[in-house]
C-alpha cells in the first residue's frame, strides 16, 4: 500500500505478487519438512480447497486488470472494486462451506482431522483477539511502510534515466506496462 500511495506502483504490485511467490515456497519447504505424509493431503480439508481457489480466482481477476485496457472511474480500475466483493463473499463462502460442507473429502490414514478443541476457561475473548489482530496488523502495516521505503530509494521512477538504462528487459517487465 505503502508503494502505490507514494507513487511506485509497479513496487506495489511486485511485492504483492513476490509475497505470494515466496509462501508458495515456504509451503513446499513445510512438505518436505512435514515426513508423514505430502502436506497437501494431510491438511485436506474444505476450507483450504475453497481457500486456494479463491487466492487463484482473485489473481486471475489482478492479472485481467493487467491485460485490459488502460480504465479507470475516478482513479481506480474497474476490477479493484470487484476484487473486494470477490474476496468478502470467498471468505463468507468459505464460512458457510465449513458449518455445513457440500461433500466431505476421503479420510485415510495419513489425513488429520479437523476437530474444534474444546474451549478451555482461560483463553482469550474474542474481543481480546481482535485487539491482537489490529495490533499485529499495524505492526505489519509499519514494516511494510519500511520495506517499501528501501525498494523506493532504488527502484526508478517511470522515465527516469535510471528506468531508461536498464536494457530491454527492464522495459517489458509485465508488471510495468506503462513503461
Amino acid at each position: 500500500m505503502t508503494a502505490a500511495w507514494d507513487g511506485h506502483a509497479s513496487l506495489a504490485l511486485s511485492n504483492a505478487l513476490g509475497g505470494i511467490a515466496v509462501q508458495t515456497a515456504l509451503l513446499a519447504v513445510a512438505d518436505i519438512a512435514y515426513r508423514k505424509a505430502n502436506l497437501e493431503h494431510a491438511a485436506a480439508s474444505l476450507g483450504n480447497l475453497m481457500l486456494a481457489a479463491l487466492l487463484i480466482a482473485l489473481l486471475a481477476g489482478v492479472l485481467a486488470a493487467m491485460a485490459a485496457p488502460e480504465v479507470a472511474w475516478l482513479g481506480v480500475h474497474p476490477v479493484t472494486p470487484i476484487l473486494f466483493v470477490a474476496y468478502a463473499m470467498g471468505v463468507r463462502l468459505v464460512g458457510e462451506a465449513r458449518e455445513e460442507p457440500m461433500w466431505r473429502p476421503r479420510l485415510t490414514g495419513a489425513t488429520r482431522l479437523d476437530r474444534p478443541e474444546p474451549e478451555s476457561p482461560g483463553e482469550p475473548g474474542l474481543a481480546r483477539l481482535w485487539l491482537g489482530f489490529g495490533a499485529g496488523g499495524a505492526v505489519v502495516m509499519l514494516a511494510g511502510r519500511g520495506v517499501a521505503r528501501s525498494g523506493e530509494a532504488w527502484w526508478p521512477k517511470p522515465h527516469s534515466h535510471r528506468a531508461r538504462s536498464r536494457g530491454f528487459w527492464w522495459r517489458w517487465l509485465p508488471a510495468c506496462p506503462s513503461w
